[in-house]
């Protein structure tokens, strides 16, 4: 009975444990898909309000390099968001002229962070790209959401293997020990032998069947006798 109830659990708590690890990923990764959109959505938004500022002041004909207000635009976004991890105005060339980061002013332009960057034109009334304005996302923040994300589907996922597998080990030691103790079970038969169970069951069916048979043979081999008889 051990070494049935081994097997068999060593064959499905295998196949347990890698389905529900396996929707577990999936739904991490479904759920990091999501988030990354809506980092991006909240990135486009921060980006959309201060390019807005620069395109307010550009109607009214301060050039773009001239709006030092931006910077407060940019920290304001910056401190408005956690997400956001740096705003930067940039012209023409791709050299950053005002950024929520004071040092980056004057380097060119790059994506900082694979997780999230996106970037919105500055336009003037003429309709003219006078520059752009990039957000970029705070990579420990967002890494670090994502990593705590993973770990709490992860330990659920855990739990679920562990009360699953308990319950699944359980059943099968229940019901192989149903099915060994029929298996097992003997009781004697009328002409004195040991069988199981079932096959005791069957045996005394047989051999009713027999004596019904037998009773038939007798009684048609009396019948047969007294008709002869009755002849003679």
């Amino acid at each position: 009975m051990r070494a049935l109830s081994l097997s068999l659990l060593a064959v499905l708590l295998p196949l347990l444990a890698a389905a529900l690890l396996l929707a577990a990923y999936l739904n991490y990764a479904s759920v990091r898909t999501t988030y990354l959109s809506l980092v991006s959505d909240r990135l486009d938004a921060s980006a959309r309000r201060v390019a807005a500022d620069a395109q307010t002041a550009l109607s009214l004909g301060l050039p773009l390099a001239g709006q030092s207000a931006l910077i407060r635009a940019a920290e304001r976004e910056v401190a408005a968001d956690a997400v956001v991890g740096r705003v930067d105005v940039v012209g023409q060339d791709g050299i950053i002229l005002f950024s929520s980061a004071p040092s980056a002013v004057g380097e060119p332009t790059q994506a900082f962070t694979l997780l999230g960057f996106v970037e919105a034109p500055v336009v003037s009334p003429f309709g003219t790209l006078d520059g752009v304005v990039t957000a970029s996302a705070d990579g420990a923040f967002v890494a670090a959401t994502l990593h705590d994300v993973f770990w709490r589907l992860a330990s659920g996922a855990m739990a679920v293997v562990l009360i699953c597998g308990t319950i699944i080990a359980l059943s099968v030691i229940f019901v192989v020990r149903v099915l060994v103790g029929r298996l097992t079970r003997t009781q004697t038969t009328a002409r004195g032998a040991r069988l199981p169970q079932d096959a005791v069951t069957m045996v005394e069916a047989v051999d009713a069947a027999h004596r019904t048979i037998e009773e038939k043979l007798a009684l048609r081999t009396s019948t047969l006798e007294g008709a002869a008889d009755a002849k003679g």
